[in-house]
């Protein structure tokens, strides 16, 4: 699959490293490295959505920079039919302090992934 493309460009001390996705029957698994500042605190957040709105979400509790996290996400049933969306995850420095977003396409059809164009 193609690789992750940068929605919002990292903050400059908060990024994502390592950023993969696995997809199971009907679960998206963000894997990621949340890097920041030595010792302080992270959040990280993932997401499924289509053109329009957030389908499926899933949140950290407080984390440390440099932690290594799994995020699973439920991949919506119409999605999976035929469908269309865009995978995200977020580093945050604070709970909604966004500092980097990176994105990913998806596309069903007959509850299998297709490659992007």
């Amino acid at each position: 699959m193609a690789d992750f493309t940068e929605a919002l460009k990292a903050s400059g001390e908060y990024s994502l490293a390592d950023v993969r996705l696995e997809l199971t029957d009907d679960l998206a698994i963000f894997h990621a490295r949340l890097c920041g500042p030595v010792n302080t605190k992270v959040w990280a957040r993932a997401w499924i959505s289509d053109d329009s709105q957030t389908l499926s979400e899933a949140a950290t509790d407080e984390l440390t920079a440099g932690d290594i996290i799994s995020l699973a996400v439920t991949i919506p049933s119409n999605l999976l039919s035929d469908g269309t969306g865009v995978a995200a995850m977020r580093i945050e420095s604070a709970p909604l302090q966004t500092e980097h977003v990176l994105t990913k396409p998806l596309r069903f059809q007959h509850g299998r992934l297709l490659e992007p164009d």
